[in-house]
């Protein structure tokens, strides 16, 4: 069976964008899992017809973690989230953020919540990986904690943060030498928390033992990422900037390596993995592999991605934005009745402007399965999405 699709265009993408990955991105390859140093099995390869660029996501066969195993470099990474991550229309979003910072509506996450329930002297300092807009450190300061300072590799948000609130954000990643020199000066830290960031960073491990060496023993370490089992298919495989999909297993692993053992994994969910993590001076033995997780993530994909049989024609591969459903269509061409047919569909569904991309089965692979179990193709340079 002819595992995969080709991709014909783009044609809804509602906030995200499409990165060429040619000959203009430097590519890099990293092979090993985060959690248990594993080599990575191919799950998918993303192929041109007019560029070599092969971009391949892998599958840890020993705890499930998937990751890209080919990815722009740490650097093409780094400066993407400096300059452009997020980043469209930066002077209108900076305003709304600005306001939604010091709104007392906004939701508190629960990582938040688990941070202010933690037993721990508030006048030592916390810290966020990855503080975003910083709503998450304003409600760490309404909680109590004293000291907060926070690390965001988006300029532009970390510039509405110490504006709003006054406290250290840096921008280097959290992991570099140069936050990590000016943090030990502040530390060390009682709680740290990264809520939804860790899958989007270039080594996991090295973000983990970073934080391990900014706390004592007995200091906590929150993570929240998303939940593999549940996580959609087209985050999973499209979206660059998640170069990770955790599951339990991977991101207790990764933990452990860095000396890290789980107190507290009651508040996972579905949707969300969330670990309250506590440093040891232990050394954790290495798991043994867990039988079929390849195999299991093959079938998982080859479901939502509606690969299990071959289709005729040109279709619309759409999917929620908020995360959930994706499905198939048979499109009518691409002009106005298509345009028409589509948006009766999405209405009486009752969807929120589901994101979608024209695709068709594959004809000819490039790729054996063997090699690759599924095998993404386009007609010009690999195009995944980012925002």
């Amino acid at each position: 069976m002819r595992l995969g699709l080709r991709v014909e265009a783009p044609i809804d993408l509602h906030g995200w964008k499409v990165i060429d990955i040619d000959a203009n991105v430097p590519l890099t390859t990293v092979s090993a899992c985060p959690a248990d140093g594993a080599t990575m099995r191919t799950l998918c390869t993303f192929t041109s017809d007019a560029d070599p660029v092969r971009v391949r996501l892998g599958c840890c066969p020993t705890c499930g973690h998937v990751a890209y195993v080919d990815r722009p470099t740490e650097a093409w990474m780094n400066q993407y989230y400096l300059e452009s991550w997020d980043a469209n229309d930066v002077q209108a979003r900076t305003e709304n953020r600005q306001g939604r910072l010091l709104s007392t509506r906004k939701r508190e996450k629960t990582v938040v919540t688990v941070a202010k329930s933690l037993d721990v002297d508030k006048r030592r300092p916390v810290c966020e990986i990855g503080s975003g807009w910083g709503v998450s450190l304003r409600h760490l300061m309404e909680g109590g904690f004293s000291r907060v300072v926070g690390t965001e590799a988006s300029k532009h948000r970390a510039a509405v943060v110490r504006a709003g609130l006054g406290v250290p954000v840096y921008t280097a990643p959290f992991e570099s030498t140069e936050t990590q020199q000016a943090l030990a000066e502040q530390g060390p830290f009682s709680i740290v928390v990264s809520n939804h960031v860790l899958e989007h960073t270039f080594h996991p491990g090295n973000v983990i033992e970073a934080a391990a060496s900014l706390q004592r023993e007995g200091d906590y370490l929150i993570v929240a990422v998303p939940n593999q089992e549940t996580e959609q298919v087209m985050s999973v495989f499209f979206f660059l900037p998640h170069l990770h999909s955790f599951t339990q297993a991977s991101l207790e692993r990764t933990a452990a390596r860095c000396g890290y053992a789980v107190v507290n994994n009651k508040y996972i969910h579905p949707k969300q993995l969330l670990l309250v993590l506590r440093k040891t001076d232990r050394t954790f033995p290495e798991k043994s592999p867990i039988a079929g997780v390849f195999e299991r993530a093959v079938e998982k994909y080859t479901k939502e991605l509606a690969l299990d049989q071959w289709r005729a024609g040109l279709r619309r591969l759409w999917w929620l934005r908020r995360g959930g459903l994706t499905g198939q269509r048979w499109m009518m061409g691409s002009g106005p009745i298509e345009k028409a047919r589509w948006a009766r569909w999405v209405e009486r569904q009752g969807y929120d402007l589901p994101r979608s991309i024209a695709v068709r089965s594959l004809g000819r692979r490039r790729t054996t399965v063997e090699e690759s179990q599924f095998e993404i193709q386009f007609g010009g340079p690999v195009g995944l999405f980012c925002k």
